[in-house]
């Protein structure tokens, strides 16, 4: 959101292209309320039926195309990273040289060393993991107990359940409350943990 705030001014043109990892994000009124629900400024589009994902032999979650004039790519790039290669090529592009924009997570700066997290798990899941981050894929709404603290889900979705300063090695309860349906829990990665008088921790 930030490169459209900065940069649809001077040309900049942002598309999401919202190809669905579950039933829920097919339904176009969830969809939509989803994108108002998190204020997202610029055009979303629904590949439903991944026509688009195909058409760009797209290979995961998330990708990333900055596109010229006449449709030619000049910069593609699979998976988080890379912010700061697309945002010159955007500058580029428009004909900016101004500072690049100071990187939103940790897990965000150039070189920084990320780990692997746990692999996603179906359904509810209740355990040991090792990541930066935990999200529920939430099918319905209602209350979420998260270790004990209980969180309300008020949309269908992706959800945010826990957010680690760096990669760690914990455990996470999950329990929702009757009506509310999780259809998966996701881990997300983390930067290695700096060890206490050291400076490592990012390359």
């Amino acid at each position: 959101m930030a490169w459209h705030e900065r940069y649809a001014a001077r040309g900049l043109r942002v598309v999401a292209a919202h190809a669905p990892s579950g039933d829920a994000g097919r339904d176009d009124e969830h969809v939509t309320d989803a994108v108002a629900a998190l204020a997202i400024p610029f055009e979303v589009i629904l590949d439903t039926e991944f026509a688009l994902w195909q058409a760009y032999e797209n290979p995961g979650w998330p990708a990333r195309y900055v596109l010229a004039s006449g449709m030619r790519l000049v910069d593609v790039h699979f998976g988080e990273g890379g912010y700061a290669e697309a945002e010159r090529a955007i500058q580029d592009l428009i004909g900016s040289g101004e500072d690049l924009l100071a990187p939103v997570r940790a897990i965000d700066v150039p070189d920084a060393m990320i780990v692997a997290p746990s692999a996603d798990q179906d359904g509810v899941y209740c355990g040991p993991y090792e990541a930066g981050e935990v999200w529920v894929d939430a099918a319905s709404t209602g209350t979420l107990a998260v270790n004990g603290v209980d969180l309300m889900i008020d949309r269908i979705g992706a959800h945010q359940v826990v957010a680690n300063d760096a990669h760690v090695a914990a455990e996470i309860d999950l329990r929702p409350a009757p009506g509310l349906v999780i259809t998966r829990t996701l881990f997300g990665p983390g930067v290695v943990a700096a060890q206490p008088g050291s400076t490592e921790g990012r390359g």
